[in-house]
């Protein structure tokens, strides 16, 4: 467990703490299992602290010196890393999920199996960094971050380590970047239950006029492990993918509440029915009679 007076230095402020860590650079800081959920340490002399397994969901980490730190299992959840030096870092297993990464140092540190995903990642290093194992769904990712000489093996695209990539084996020299120069311009949506497609292509028209887009095109179609079918769009290098995915997303429910509605105002049809008829819709030759009858960029 934590060690309760360095625990308790840590509760006086940073300007106490960082105090202290400058008179006493020998003692390494124990703060194992140490429950800070939500504080200030914004700045703090963090280098070499033993964080495994704490609880640092929500706490700002702004410009903190988290260099060559255990975090080993931490609860990174929501956190504000924007800044922070974390070079050479042990993050093996920790839960960076909806973290705050820009401009955030993460060279040469250690990342298996974390959980980066919906991270914020913008002119973020990562270089020679370990990647291996990691989620990355939802990555908020630029052109900007540097993934320069970054070591990974494989990693996820999505929860619960499915979707791994590369399917088979482990990523060639440059196989690494040129994914994640993928993943700037693609969009995916993932429909466990069929789809309706005049309501997906409605849904494309609407978010391509309103958000000005001059790409917005069907890149892909793939099912899942667990059967559910993902569709791949591509888009302009300027546009935000996760406000162009979340649009997408309300666009189609939107039309296909209206849809339904419509449906259920006919007496000859019911549930049941518009189920199947969206099933019959995730079958790939139906997909690939609609798509040869619409265009799928506009």
């Amino acid at each position: 467990m934590a060690n309760e007076e360095h625990l308790a230095l840590l509760q006086k402020g940073v300007e106490a703490w960082n105090a202290w860590r400058s008179d006493h650079a020998g003692i390494r800081a124990n703060l194992f299992r140490a429950n800070l959920e939500g504080v200030d340490l914004a700045g703090a002399n963090l280098r070499h602290v033993d964080f495994r397994r704490a609880n640092l969901q929500g706490t700002v980490l702004k410009t903190a010196d988290l260099s060559e730190a255990y975090l080993i299992g931490a609860n990174l959840h929501d956190s504000d890393l924007s800044g922070a030096n974390l070079r050479g870092a042990l993050l093996r297993e920790a839960n960076l999920s909806n973290a705050d990464l820009s401009e955030a140092d993460l060279s040469e540190a250690y990342l298996s199996d974390a959980d980066l995903s919906r991270c914020k990642i913008s002119h973020t290093k990562f270089e020679r960094t370990r990647l291996t194992g990691v989620c990355v769904e939802d990555w908020h990712l630029d052109r900007a971050t540097c993934l320069d000489r970054a070591i990974c093996e494989y990693l996820y695209l999505k929860h619960k380590r499915q979707e791994c990539r590369p399917r088979l084996g482990s990523f060639a020299a440059g196989e690494l970047v040129q994914l994640f120069q993928q993943l700037t311009t693609t969009v995916e949506l993932t429909f466990a239950n069929g789809i309706e497609w005049s309501v997906l292509l409605k849904a494309i028209e609407v978010v391509r006029v309103r958000k000005n887009i001059d790409k917005l095109s069907i890149l892909g179609l793939e099912e899942s492990e667990n059967g559910s079918l993902i569709v791949r769009f591509k888009i302009s290098k300027k546009v935000d993918r996760i406000d162009a995915q979340q649009n997408l997303w309300f666009e189609y429910d939107r039309h296909l509440k209206a849809l339904e509605e419509q449906y259920f105002d006919r007496p000859d049809i019911n549930r049941r029915q518009i189920e199947i008829h969206r099933e019959r819709n995730a079958n790939l030759m139906e997909i690939v009679r609609v798509l040869a009858t619409r265009s799928t960029e506009f």
